[in-house]
């Protein structure tokens, strides 16, 4: 009685978790590199989409994934084979810069405080704000490195590929 129990709980689960495997995914890779990024339905992504000699940058969720075509907001459907580059976000680079710029800005608010209490903000050198300044100026500076770009019209390099784990 007991060992049937336990069979049909792990046959029930197993009904569940079978639609949740058999989805469709997009891989977009770098070629002899084991950089890649994988989006599934739900997931956000950002990407540029020519159609014509129009190029649009779209960005937003994904709600259905085909072969060929792509909805992004229930509303979009895209061509897969006309997407000509995807965004990545870096998310390391993403985390520091506003660390880095608020403690440039703290540094920065301190020493001017400082000058302040000891009343020597008359006579401060320029040498007292060249470490917060430049603590804000290289969190300004990496703002381009936030992305990675996979550029798929370099088809020796990058590759854009659906998955179906569905077949």
């Amino acid at each position: 009685m007991n060992n049937k129990l336990h069979i049909c709980i792990v046959l029930l689960l197993m009904l569940f978790t079978l639609p949740a495997m058999s989805q469709k995914m997009i891989l977009v890779k770098k070629n002899g590199t084991k950089y890649n990024a994988k989006y599934f339905v739900g997931d956000e992504i950002s990407f540029k989409y020519c159609d014509n000699d129009i190029c649009i940058k779209v960005r937003g969720k994904i709600n259905v994934i085909e072969d060929d075509i792509i909805i992004v907001n229930y509303s979009n459907e895209y061509e897969i084979s006309k997407i000509t580059k995807v965004f990545v976000d870096r998310r390391v680079i993403q985390l520091l810069q506003p660390a880095v710029g608020g403690a440039g800005a703290i540094y920065l608010g301190l020493t001017g405080i400082n000058a302040l209490i000891t009343q020597e903000g008359t006579e401060m050198s320029t040498a007292d704000y060249v470490v917060p300044i430049s603590l804000m100026a290289a969190a300004a500076a990496v703002t381009p490195l936030n992305k990675r770009k996979y550029h798929l019209d370099k088809p020796w390099k990058y590759s854009l590929t659906v998955l179906d784990f569905d077949e």
